[in-house]
């Protein structure tokens, strides 16, 4: 018997179609997948309803059969025009339909699918046999995020800034590999940025914006200020929360904000004779000692002598 078959006839040909699709996919699924990333490979199997456990195996090319495949975003829109490169139909041969070139281009966000479809799906949808794409004549992936392919801060050099001050704005940018800002990132799409302030790979406190949602491809951070810490060789980490791909800024110093001297007085002294121990200090914004500045951070303090005029 044809079991769940379903038959058209042509001329004197009859074209025997299945009724059951299968999707595998090589790799993990839902993916961190980047934009302009080679994604998985994809393999369509055909079944006969009738028999579930055995696939089809006797396809050729020549059968003139082929499966498509469409890329449809959070919106449920088809953005295969312009976001996905690579080939998008192909004839079945033996048992499987594969897919192994495919690129998501300019476009990132959540909820993104592969529809894969079958030549002969206008055919079910039609008969009313699969309007959801429900695995007869067209089956899909489950949604998935696409991520940028980079982050990128402007500027990427931050100026040295003294305890206690606010940096001034840094823009985090999500882009893909040519480097344009993918705009078309919303909040709706819920990617999120925290920024991490490290002395020499060490995670430190700093206040302002603890996470910003990217909103046309961009967040701004106006507010971020450095408070209690001072030395040589901070950078800012940017990372996307899902991902974790991340953007770190080139080193920069935070400064004190004045020197403070522990000495007894010393009115005058005969030529020749050493002058008393001095003890310097680092004060920072709230008038604290900044002990967080080490000998690696290679401050120096310079030594003056200054002769008042009379």
């Amino acid at each position: 018997g044809l079991g769940g078959y379903e038959i058209e006839t042509m001329s004197d040909d009859i074209s025997i179609y299945p009724d059951l699709l299968s999707l595998d996919i090589h790799g993990r699924h839902p993916p961190i997948l980047r934009v302009d990333e080679t994604m998985f490979t994809y393999s369509i199997k055909f079944f006969d309803s009738a028999n579930p456990s055995v696939a089809i195996a006797n396809f050729a090319p020549s059968d003139g059969f082929s499966v498509s495949v469409s890329l449809r975003n959070g919106e449920g829109s088809d953005v295969s025009s312009w976001g996905l490169d690579g080939t998008k139909s192909v004839s079945p041969s033996g048992e499987t339909a594969v897919f192994d070139d495919l690129v998501v281009k300019g476009t990132a966000g959540a909820n993104f699918r592969l529809r894969f479809r079958t030549s002969w799906n206008g055919r079910c949808v039609a008969k009313l046999v699969d309007t959801t794409c429900a695995g007869k004549c067209c089956i899909q992936t489950d949604a998935f995020f696409v991520y940028p392919y980079a982050i990128k801060t402007n500027p990427s050099t931050l100026s040295g800034i003294t305890e206690g001050s606010t940096l001034s704005s840094i823009t985090v940018q999500f882009e893909d590999f040519s480097g344009a800002t993918l705009s078309g990132i919303t909040t709706a799409d819920g990617f999120t940025v925290t920024p991490f302030l490290r002395k020499r790979g060490t995670i430190l406190s700093i206040e302002g914006e603890t996470t910003l949602a990217i909103n046309a491809g961009v967040a701004v951070f106006s507010g971020l200020t450095i408070r209690e810490d001072a030395g040589s060789q901070f950078t800012l980490l940017f990372q996307e929360d899902n991902s974790q791909i991340s953007a770190v800024t080139a080193p920069f110093p935070v400064y004190g904000q004045t020197l403070q001297l522990d000495s007894a007085a010393q009115n005058a002294i005969q030529a020749g004779e050493s002058l008393l121990d001095v003890s310097v200090r680092v004060l920072g914004s709230t008038s604290q000692t900044l002990t967080s500045i080490e000998a690696s951070d290679s401050f120096t303090v310079t030594v003056y002598a200054l002769k008042k005029s009379s």
